[in-house]
């Protein structure tokens, strides 16, 4: 849609732009072999891709080399940016940027005394998420009392979920890609575990929805991209193309592809002048929102929270608790930074929020 759209406005001095598929079922020696080919040809001038954090990576050992423009759509890997490779624009917010505002969901959704347990996968991407996310739960003096890893190939999940239905838990993360995640879920609802379940940023993607099926109602993650009026006419084209309403990922590629071409008609073809377009035109209006880059390459939008209500993606909310704001356990370090002789007339005021 977006390449459509771009060679409609005269493509580049009315030359067609064209994209040009790379994939192989092991990326790890044909994919990247495909793209090493492909970077090193005169007409080629940036790579869009990969799928998610390792063929992101391999694309990115590519371009190190070729000076090529590397624009990531869908991985939220913060280590693709760490390399400190110029080129490399990854358009999500990243792994270090939502795992705080889901940690901040659980505790307030769990209060003070509630308990979880963490199921993810062994994935890269998953595994990645999951360090995030402990580590900003053990900022906030919440540990899971159960983290299992599972076999992202495991057909059998009843042993996962039996262990997780041994042990008192009132919550359950699940970090893992969208199929793995939609098998366990399934799993877990009907082997009768009804509380809050949170997840990755995967669970924003039809295709969990579409697998998970009912099981998914309910459920809270980092939500990715929530449409607005700015983005009715791409949704209503992307449904009257495929069928069905587009997700964070289609969206997000849909911006990725259109800035490139903005980009493109502004600096032509030439690799270094395309790069140094693509920093000028930030920040950039597309149907996900706003494109800003910080200084490594990582676009700075905001993350929200997601659930899934009747099947569809839609943003959440946490209702206000008032254990929350002044949970028992925490009043001395709540209070510890006021000057001691506030605290008698403080302490009468907050009264009625302690009991």
């Amino acid at each position: 849609m977006a390449i459509e759209q771009a060679n409609r406005a005269g493509g580049f001095n009315g030359r067609s732009l064209s994209l040009v598929p790379c994939w192989a079922d092991n990326p790890w020696s044909a994919g990247v072999s495909q793209i090493a080919k492909l970077a090193f040809a005169g007409d080629t001038c940036a790579v869009i891709g990969g799928i998610d954090g390792p063929t992101t990576h391999l694309a990115e050992q590519v371009v190190v080399k070729a000076q090529l423009a590397l624009v990531n759509p869908a991985s939220t890997d913060k280590t693709v940016n760490l390399a400190f490779v110029p080129w490399a624009f990854s358009c999500l917010p990243d792994d270090q940027a939502q795992a705080p505002i889901l940690a901040d969901a659980i505790v307030r959704q769990l209060g003070a005394a509630g308990g979880f347990a963490v199921l993810s996968a062994d994935d890269h991407d998953s595994q990645l998420f999951t360090v995030e996310l402990l580590k900003a739960l053990g900022d906030r003096n919440r540990n899971p009392r159960h983290h299992i890893q599972l076999d992202r190939n495991e057909q059998d999940p009843a042993p996962f979920v039996q262990t997780i239905l041994e042990f008192p838990t009132d919550s359950v993360v699940l970090v893992a890609a969208p199929q793995t995640g939609a098998h366990f879920l399934r799993a877990l609802r009907n082997k009768g575990f009804s509380g809050p379940v949170f997840g990755g940023p995967w669970m924003g993607q039809s295709l969990f929805c579409e697998l998970a099926g009912p099981a998914a109602e309910g459920i809270v993650f980092p939500l990715l991209w929530t449409p607005s009026p700015a983005a009715d006419r791409f949704t209503e084209n992307y449904r009257a193309r495929t069928g069905k309403a587009p997700d964070y990922l289609a969206a997000q590629m849909y911006d990725a592809v259109t800035l490139l071409s903005e980009a493109i008609r502004t600096s032509g073809p030439d690799r270094e002048a395309l790069i140094e377009s693509l920093k000028t035109l930030s920040p950039w209006q597309g149907v996900t929102g706003i494109i800003q880059w910080d200084r490594l390459g990582r676009n700075q939008r905001p993350v929200l929270l997601g659930t899934i209500r009747n099947g569809r993606i839609c943003p959440f909310s946490c209702p206000f608790r008032k254990s929350l704001l002044f949970p028992r356990n925490r009043r001395i370090q709540l209070l510890y930074p006021i000057p001691y002789i506030l605290y008698p007339a403080l302490r009468i005021f907050l009264s009625p929020f302690l009991r």
